[in-house]
């Protein structure tokens, strides 16, 4: 059973016929006649008391009346009523007792955490924000910024329940103006940063890397030439007799052919190269001689790799990780390195 006023959105045939379809009967109230659906106008008011204290409380502006609707439902939803004896509506209807841990002032001022990606090293870690309610689906705060007018969802937020977005003196300085509160668009607000000429322009992880990389590193001033800064591309060492007695292994350079000299300052890889003694192989592959197998038909070629990979099993099966079973007819696996 559905009761209501007869607004042009219940009297439609559409609306009708789908009410007729899914098995719902249909009572109209008289015309200006409120008072034969009292159940509904008096929660009605009960949502509309709500909304007016909680934006009052935190001086809101009326432009974020859908805002606090919606979070005040969500509050009366999970708070004792009349029409239950002993639970909330939440709990009857889920079988669960609500969480309201998360739930702050509604307006109040908030600090959002900004993702490191979109820093650079001196910037704010935080953006001040207003509180408008959880978002639904995510486990995760709906806040609202003033300076751009965009909505941003995040999880990391300090509140300060006390304390309110100065909208008496943000009023003055938008002017006669309307604010864009209206069409709010919903997104993590943390993609862009606002130059001197108040563009805003996209930051990617290559802008950071260069921005942070475009002064040229220098080395200090050698003795010999106090003038002329020695650069990584043309520094290298030299280690003298003393040096290479100290940190040189004693070992057979036919067993161990790279070099074992200690490096200091910048070497370029070309004399390392150099320096590294061939045994019957390309210097390329040199390189390599120690590195994990590829695949299973490399790693079986070595005892120790079997020998790993056994003791990895054991402990699988120990562990009852998994269960060994049948792939499904025209099923490809999922590869495991």
């Amino acid at each position: 059973m559905l009761r209501t006023d007869r607004g042009g959105e219940f009297t439609s045939s559409e609306f009708h016929q789908f009410c007729k379809d899914n098995g719902i009967a249909r009572q109209l109230t008289a015309p200006y006649s409120p008072q034969q659906n009292g159940v509904v106008e008096r929660r009605n008011r009960t949502m509309l008391s709500t909304t007016r204290s909680i934006m009052k409380a935190m001086s809101m502006p009326q432009n974020f009346w859908g805002e606090a609707v919606r979070h005040t439902i969500y509050v009366l939803n999970r708070i004792p009523t009349k029409a239950l004896t002993n639970t909330t509506p939440f709990e009857a209807l889920k079988g669960r007792k609500p969480n309201l841990k998360h739930l702050r002032v509604f307006g109040c001022v908030a600090y959002a955490k900004v993702p490191s990606n979109h820093l650079t090293k001196l910037d704010d870690r935080s953006v001040k924000m207003v509180y408008l309610g959880v978002e639904e689906g995510s486990k995760a705060y709906r806040l609202y910024d003033p300076n751009t007018k965009r909505i941003c969802i995040s999880r990391d937020v300090k509140f300060l329940e006390k304390d309110s977005w100065n909208w008496e003196e943000y009023m003055n300085e938008v002017g006669s103006e309307e604010p864009e509160w209206v069409d709010f668009i919903v997104e993590d607000n943390f993609n862009e940063v606002t130059q001197e000429n108040n563009e805003t322009v996209p930051v990617t992880r290559e802008d950071e890397y260069t921005r942070d990389n475009d002064q040229e590193y220098e080395e200090p001033l050698s003795p010999n030439s106090p003038s002329t800064p020695v650069t990584p591309s043309t520094y290298t060492y030299e280690p003298n007799s003393a040096e290479v007695a100290e940190y040189r292994p004693i070992i057979d350079s036919s067993l161990n052919p790279f070099d074992h000299t200690p490096l200091k300052g910048f070497k370029p890889l070309g004399d390392v190269y150099k320096r590294s003694k061939k045994v019957n192989t390309d210097v390329n592959e040199l390189f390599l001689v120690e590195e994990e197998p590829h695949n299973y038909k490399e790693a079986a070629n070595e005892k120790k790799w079997i020998e790993v990979m056994q003791a990895e099993i054991d402990s699988i099966n120990k562990n009852n990780t998994w269960k060994l079973t049948k792939l499904p007819d025209n099923h490809k696996a999922i590869g495991l390195k």
